[in-house]
């Protein structure tokens, strides 16, 4: 039997006690978990006694320490609850795996901005180099493509697209990419037909090359006004893809409660779902507290996105290397946008205004 009294800290944060709520039901030997709160109500010790675990994630004497000074739960899980504690990260891994066994991987993709189809070359990102990379590392890259520049499209490199489409894809970025393309303070109507204009674009492009491309937008420089976000979902657009905070509405809400948004997507807006991606080379180049926040995310099942440019490939296989070095690590599945955002429309009734998400799956309630 786990034995745990809710007057204990877990109990104030909402994420933690569903994990611990997990445990009761979990496909493991009988084991005893004992939750000691200290004298100075400021940590909680999570102690495993007489366990026995089918996957070994449990042992004798294991015991994990979570500090409970903490804001929001972007600060539980990124400051207290997995900084620097590999243990407690590897025992609620092989829970949810044990748990999930049927169930979908959380899925990866690198987004790279701007490149057009014009030739092989775009800077320093050649198509030919990068799509070998993916290959050799099993990565996907998605080229969030500028809807102005579709008017015209290489032949050779559309037919390398074609036939690498497990490696590489497209999805839409922005309308014209001028200053401030989609954080305008238009009338909704506007911004619809605004954003209208840059899919008519994007469906003439896929008549001639044959190519889909994914209905996801990613704003350009992250800037995305609330008028244009409402107006999102009154067109074919299905949902956004950005990074950090969203111009013109983060400040309503808290920015930090990401982590709690609706699985497998970050955050919802007027059931338009947000997904966030993180800094390529920061992941490729040992940030710690980004690293952390990835393997968050995957608990979640939420996706693990990156945004890259191309100044960003100037040694394309390297980065490509060592980003797929960290996050085939983690079990998760490269795949495309399109895949990604299926997969949130297969939870399409869960779609809210920033529904919380628990941390494991069939939770139960807080008593």
């Amino acid at each position: 039997m786990v034995q745990i009294a809710p007057e204990h800290l877990f109990y104030k944060h909402r994420l933690l006690w569903d994990c611990l709520s997990e445990l009761m039901k979990v496909r493991i030997a009988p084991y005893k978990v004992d939750v000691n709160n200290l004298i100075d109500n400021q940590r909680v010790i999570l102690s495993f006694k007489n366990a026995e675990s089918k996957g070994g994630c449990v042992n004798e004497g294991n015991a994990v320490v979570i500090t409970d000074r903490i804001d929001s739960i972007d600060s539980v899980l990124v400051n207290s609850l997995f900084n620097g504690n590999e243990c407690l990260f590897e025992i609620i891994s092989e829970i949810k795996r044990m748990l999930e066994e049927d169930k979908p991987k959380s899925l990866a993709c690198i987004t790279i901005d701007d490149p057009p189809l014009f030739s092989s070359n775009y800077g320093c990102i050649n198509y030919n180099n990068l799509i070998s990379s993916c290959k050799r590392h099993n990565v996907h890259c998605c080229i969030a493509i500028v809807p102005v520049d579709t008017w015209y499209h290489n032949k050779k490199v559309v037919r390398l697209f074609h036939e690498n489409q497990q490696y590489i894809s497209l999805c839409i970025h922005g309308v014209l990419h001028l200053k401030n393309d989609l954080d305008r303070n238009w009338s909704i109507n506007k911004c619809a037909s605004y954003l209208n204009y840059g899919i008519e674009r994007v469906k003439k492009f896929e008549k001639k090359t044959g190519l889909r491309v994914s209905r996801f937008i990613v704003p350009p420089h992250e800037r995305l006004s609330r008028t244009m976000l409402e107006a999102i979902a009154q067109t074919e657009i299905k949902g956004v893809i950005t990074a950090g905070k969203v111009y013109g509405y983060t400040n309503e809400v808290n920015s930090n409660d990401y982590l709690a948004g609706m699985s497998p997507a970050h955050w919802a807006f007027n059931k338009v779902p947000i997904m966030l991606r993180d800094s390529l080379l920061g992941c490729a180049y040992s940030d710690n507290k980004l690293k952390e926040r990835m393997k968050n995310r995957v608990i979640l099942g939420q996706p693990i996105l990156f945004v890259g440019h191309h100044r960003d490939f100037v040694n394309t296989d390297d980065i490509i290397n060592k980003i797929s070095c960290f996050v085939n690590k983690l079990g998760v599945k490269w795949s495309p946008i399109s895949e990604i955002g299926d997969r949130i429309f297969e939870h399409g009734a869960n779609i809210t205004n920033l529904p919380r998400q628990r941390m494991l799956v069939n939770k139960s309630k807080i008593p």
